[in-house]
């Protein structure tokens, strides 16, 4: 995320580029993926009964068809717009009965996609895992580690996709996974 204004030398406020997560997402950001830029114009927090829920409000220069909502991998919510979009509002809620991670992701006409970072929720101190989920990223590491053709890339991808093999054999791993506050 960039803050247009310290972009623009108008902050001096240096902790904005600090723990940098979804809930920090503020008016005149700038969120890049996939050569796609959206700027967040719009920001709501709303109590329903002790639920907190965060809406945003994005605007982007490609028109965007499908938006989904991902949980632990799995799309639990897709929206198919009829006239493609650069400006929506998305709000749904999401019974969470384990830790997780949230995500949205759209595609634009001509395939492109954009996919926004995870939010983490934790539940008994447990960080979110799905080994179907692992299996499916091993799965388009693969794709990737064919297709790309620059060898530093090609060797970063080949050591998270063993560190996720670790990982699901239950064995010691090195992945940068996010720790896990105490309460």
């Amino acid at each position: 995320m960039v803050n247009l204004r310290k972009w623009l030398g108008r902050s001096d406020d240096d902790s904005v580029y600090e723990d940098l997560t979804l809930a920090r997402m503020k008016v005149g950001y700038l969120v890049d993926y996939d050569l796609m830029t959206w700027e967040v114009v719009g920001y709501n927090t709303y109590d329903y009964d002790g639920f907190i829920t965060r809406e945003w409000e994005l605007k982007s220069v490609n028109e965007v068809r499908f938006l989904e909502l991902i949980v632990n991998g799995r799309v639990v919510s897709r929206e198919l717009f009829d006239e493609p979009k650069v400006t929506f509002q998305f709000q749904r809620s999401v019974q969470i009965t384990e830790s997780a991670w949230i995500a949205a992701r759209t595609y634009a006409e001509a395939g492109t996609e954009a996919h926004t970072n995870p939010v983490y929720v934790y539940l008994g101190g447990r960080l979110p895992f799905n080994r179907d989920s692992a299996r499916n990223i091993i799965s388009r590491l693969d794709g990737s580690i064919e297709t790309i053709t620059n060898r530093d890339v090609v060797k970063r991808l080949k050591k998270y996709r063993g560190e996720l093999e670790n990982i699901l054999g239950d064995k010691k791993h090195a992945l940068p996974l996010p720790s896990v506050q105490d309460e």
